[in-house]
């Protein structure tokens, strides 16, 4: 039977994107959305506002003191330019199979809504108001933790409308056996755009794009065979000048230049010296890059690596005092909407020719921005907590 390919075409595949999009993408779920047909990076799109109103007491016979209203015009700027790409080459087409373009489209969709959403949630938890510090979650604290945000909330006046939350899948499975612990079934709770279903007034979002942080603190130059982790990724060290197998690294002359090579393999860049590390698979390479991992510039021992998700770093340094410290992350709750986003309503899809081979570059485009304006600060909360 013949391949067909035919997703690939412009017309077909942004509404198929789009499909996928609107089925995966959580930011849709909790934000004041906007969906424009025609946007340019840098637009200014409009989300007015009218100031609150007030009650006060009337006397018979006495004039009322009629208030002004205020219309604010809060705007926010498309920022955000996304794109995913591939090359296909004609024999690549003989080879496909006959869902090609449909996995094409939905891997496309999948990366578009983990980079929609880590920005959206970034921008939630930048932006809220207050923070509940969780730390580490427990089947006995959970549920009081999230009493405390809806407190938080009530506190503010922003339960004026359905609530959400952003969890993680632990946090989750917490909650799960603290439901089954108290009589409910895990069957009664829903799974829709990631929607795991409702807790302590919230309407909840299992995710694993949170921004998570761990710090590295490395004193002493490392030694061969040491290993560590990031993001499942297991690098080894090796004597300076051997490294040559996919995830070696180089230990380097000194411990300040372990500490530079260090940040190019972990931040994909070029190393001091060629061959200081050998480049990693390319699937775990996406792995880092799509979790958006980056190596932060040393602070004397210590560097800070963050990315969405859980970083999940362990290490198998002989110097027990090189070592990885608590992993800390961040959930966001809030009144549904406090975020305002505006996104193009349907991807493009652009097809450029390699001018000397008979492949074809595919880049799947999308615009976007969000923004938490002045009032909805108040409306969000911030559950800071250690990952575990």
């Amino acid at each position: 039977m013949a391949n067909s390919l035919t997703a690939l075409n412009p017309e077909l595949w942004k509404p198929m994107v789009q499909d996928y999009l609107n089925k995966m993408l959580v930011a849709k779920e909790i934000c004041n959305t906007k969906c424009e047909a025609y946007l340019s990076s840098g637009d200014q799109v409009n989300f007015p506002y009218v100031n609150d109103v007030r009650v006060q007491s009337y006397t018979q016979g006495s004039d009322l003191t009629m208030d002004d209203l205020d219309a604010t015009q809060s705007s926010l700027v498309v920022d955000q330019s996304k794109a995913a790409t591939f090359v296909l080459d004609p024999v690549q087409e003989k080879q496909a199979l006959a869902n090609y373009g449909a996995e094409l489209a939905y891997q496309s969709a999948f990366q578009l809504r983990n980079n929609i959403d880590q920005h959206v949630f970034a921008t939630g938890i930048a932006g809220a108001n207050s923070t509940v510090a969780g730390g580490s979650l427990t089947t006995g604290t959970v549920l009081s933790k999230l009493g405390s945000v809806y407190a938080e909330l009530v506190r503010q006046n922003a339960t004026d409308a359905p609530l959400f939350g952003v969890i993680d899948a632990h946090t989750s499975t917490l909650l799960t056996e603290t439901f089954v612990a108290n009589g409910f079934q895990e069957a009664d709770m829903q799974l829709r755009n990631q929607f795991r279903g409702k807790a302590a007034g919230f309407n909840l979002y299992v995710s694993n794009n949170l921004p998570s942080s761990v710090v590295l603190t490395v004193d002493t130059q490392p030694a061969n065979t040491d290993t560590f982790t990031i993001l499942g990724v297991t690098w080894t060290c090796v004597t300076d000048g051997t490294a040559t197998n996919p995830g070696e690294i180089n230990i380097g002359t000194n411990l300040a230049d372990f500490k530079a090579i260090f940040l190019t393999a972990i931040n994909g860049t070029t190393p001091p010296a060629v061959s200081d590390y050998i480049e990693i698979s390319k699937e775990n390479r996406r792995k880092y890059q799509n979790a958006q991992l980056t190596a932060g510039a040393w602070a004397t021992d210590d560097c800070t690596l963050t990315a969405y998700g859980k970083i999940g770093a362990s290490e198998t340094f002989t110097t027990i005092t090189n070592v990885f410290g608590k992993e800390t992350s961040n959930m966001v709750f809030g009144r549904q909407g406090s975020v305002s986003l505006a996104i193009q309503m349907m991807p493009e899809l652009y097809i450029r020719e390699e001018p000397k081979q008979l492949a074809k570059n595919y880049i799947t485009h999308v615009l976007f921005g969000d923004k938490v304006f002045f009032r909805d600060a108040f409306r969000l909360v911030n559950l800071s907590y250690n990952v575990q």
